[in-house]
């Protein structure tokens, strides 16, 4: 199997990534578990939702947060 996309997360705090969905217009859900971002083909985040962690150590952030996302449609 070869690697056809990628999309870095920077923020380490995000890690571990849990979860990515190709969604029907051909964008990507990606679900870190400080962080969840919406990223077109091209690699331009649409849109980010971040949880405020300066309230959290480091060990502890990737204790909380979430887990999955799903899109709905409306």
């Amino acid at each position: 199997m070869s690697e056809v996309w990628s999309f870095t997360v920077t923020d380490q705090r995000a890690w571990p990534i849990r979860d990515a969905d190709r969604l029907p217009n051909g964008n990507t859900l990606i679900t870190g578990s400080t962080v969840i971002v919406e990223v077109t083909a091209e690699g331009e985040v649409v849109w980010k939702l971040k949880l405020k962690t300066d309230v959290l150590d480091k060990k502890e952030s990737s204790q909380y947060g979430f887990y999955k996302t799903e899109r709905l449609s409306g």
